[in-house]
């Protein structure tokens, strides 16, 4: 898939509230333009010097890899999550056909680091100090509980860009990572994560909240 241009209205918004502030659109239209030229060009330098992937040309095994389907638990306010054992060969591109291999059973651990789109979530998420469209933290939902956000998604990043930090990213035992943002990664990058990532398991996350 194509990468996200500088031009992505979006981003240049969230840019401009990163560095301005929330209200960085209330001002003269004049002050306006001029902020959003220089978020053009801001993110037009960071995609220019963004790393690039490189692939180990004997590549490593595929890791286990998982379908987690999370849903809210009304009774207890938790999010239930429950796994199931999938092919890691076919979650690679377009036509991905996820391939079950095992049965589906309640997540034995207490989760890992999440990567999530936060169209998932069905409050204002923007009052959880999380300032990006995506969201990576050790709990799924944002501003919830204790959770901790890594602060691994800056201003302008891409999905690809962010998929690259994450295959260095240290101490993940268990990736999990919503499917809106799987289909968006390159194929490339897909085999990377599921076979060179420092994660000892890859969760492809159905967010059914």
């Amino acid at each position: 898939m194509p990468r996200t241009t500088t031009n992505d209205v979006k981003t240049v918004r969230t840019w401009c509230r990163s560095t301005f502030g929330k209200d960085w659109w209330n001002v003269d239209n004049t002050i306006k333009k001029e902020r959003m030229s220089n978020a053009r060009k801001a993110l037009a330098d960071k995609l220019t010097s963004s790393p690039v992937l490189l692939v180990k040309s004997v590549p490593g095994p595929f890791k286990p890899t998982y379908h987690l389907l999370m849903t809210w638990s009304f009774s207890n306010e938790a999010c239930v999550e429950k796994r199931t054992s999938i092919d890691p060969a076919t979650c690679i591109g377009s036509n991905a056909t996820y391939n079950k291999i095992g049965k589906c059973e309640k997540l034995p651990t207490c989760g890992g680091v999440y990567l999530m789109d936060t169209s998932c979530f069905g409050f204002d998420w923007e009052d959880c100090d999380v300032e990006e469209n995506l969201y990576f933290g050790n709990h799924p939902f944002p501003g919830y509980g204790d959770r901790e956000n890594f602060n691994l998604v800056e201003p302008g990043d891409t999905v690809e860009m962010v998929a690259q930090k994450l295959l260095t990213y240290k101490n993940i035992d268990e990736l999990m990572i919503h499917d809106v943002v799987w289909v968006k990664l390159s194929h490339t990058m897909q085999e990377a994560l599921l076979r060179d990532s420092i994660a000892k398991e890859v969760y492809i996350c159905n967010a059914a909240f």
